[in-house]
């Protein structure tokens, strides 16, 4: 059997050449409700065999892998919260927020109530990508104070 951080290497390998994105860090505070936020709104699910993986920064409690869409990437659990200080949003600071997007298959509203329903909010409501070719996005702030934009192709 591989070991899993074979598994992890030849996955990053296979997916992204040199020069080209593969990895993303979410950061969080509250692990299992970020993965339950996830879990529920884009049905993203954690790799069992990185689950609760410590030592890998000084910051850091644990990591909890996942591989969803071909990316590699992690909620990293913060040992505290006031690290979030290039990372994320904190409520009641001007903390910088990890962004990133994801596409979605199916409605944009649907999904945006779901995400209110999880924990979440709306930051910026549906609207058309100018000049109305590239479809729609919606951005939400996650449970951890993260923006996540989505995505759909015009006529969605």
């Amino acid at each position: 059997m591989t070991p899993p951080e074979a598994e992890v290497i030849d996955n990053i390998r296979a997916i992204s050449p040199p020069g080209r994105f593969c990895f993303i860090e979410i950061p969080v505070v509250d692990v299992q409700r970020a993965i339950t936020f996830y879990r529920s709104v884009f049905g993203w699910e954690i790799n069992p065999s990185f689950k609760g993986i410590q030592g890998h920064a000084e910051n850091i409690k644990s990591m909890y892998c996942f591989n969803n869409g071909g990316i590699l990437g992690c909620f990293s659990e913060l040992s505290d919260p006031n690290d979030m200080v290039t990372t994320g949003i904190v409520p009641g600071t001007t903390k910088v927020p990890v962004t990133f997007g994801i596409t979605i298959d199916g409605d944009i509203d649907t999904t945006s109530a779901k995400v209110v329903e999880c924990g979440g909010k709306v930051h910026r409501s549906k609207f058309i990508i100018p000049p109305g070719k590239f479809g729609n996005s919606a951005r939400y702030i996650d449970t951890e104070g993260n923006i996540v934009a989505v995505w759909t192709p015009p006529g969605q």
